[in-house]
């Protein structure tokens, strides 16, 4: 659920999050430092191949059928729940360096989740979509412009132009300017 590409440092940060919430149960695991053998098996295995060679640790898929694969590994009703675990946790412990590298993952990770029912869970999640709103806008792509202002502006609440007026301004101006671009112009209005 990390993408095509994705990086052993956030891989690390996920298996040491999961164990230390294991741990709490009760469970003995390894530590996050046999993330880098796993990673080095699956290279040797050809599931996945480095990016580059400049050791960032980023390492790709190299089918997107594998991908897919590794993704059905999730039980069908299981998977909201991981990926709100994930973009949660990625959240949480990622640097804001990190985060904007990782923005539309996380955020793509937290809409595909369950949505959050708590206002102030709720502003957040919006706030994020609108960075990534933003993001998008910056690259042109303005399908991925509309989706994340959607789901932005479906977070806020009803007085959002009230309550948070700059939020909902900049959700719904840059939805409508994407959507004008995809010539969507019923729903730009």
């Amino acid at each position: 659920c990390l993408g095509a590409t994705f990086d052993e440092k956030v891989v690390k940060l996920l298996w040491c999050a999961f164990r230390r919430e294991e741990s709490k149960k009760g469970d003995s695991l390894s530590s996050g430092d046999d993330i880098r053998e796993l990673l080095d098996a699956a290279v040797a295995d050809g599931f996945v191949t480095l990016a580059n060679e400049d050791g960032s640790g980023q390492y790709v898929f190299v089918h997107d059928k594998i991908q897919e694969a590794a993704s059905l590994l999730t039980a069908p009703g299981d998977a909201h729940v991981l990926h709100n675990w994930v973009g949660q946790t990625l959240m949480e412990y990622l640097d804001a360096k990190d985060l904007g590298v990782s923005l539309f993952v996380v955020v793509n990770l937290l809409n595909e989740g369950t949505l959050p029912t708590e206002k102030s869970k709720r502003i957040e999640l919006a706030e994020l979509n609108c960075r990534a709103c933003n993001a998008a806008m910056e690259m042109a792509a303005f399908e991925s412009v509309a989706r994340y202002a959607d789901i932005g502006t479906s977070l806020l609440e009803e007085d959002a132009f009230c309550s948070n007026r700059q939020l909902a301004l900049d959700l719904y101006s840059t939805g409508a300017a994407a959507e004008s671009c995809l010539g969507n112009t019923e729903k730009m209005e």
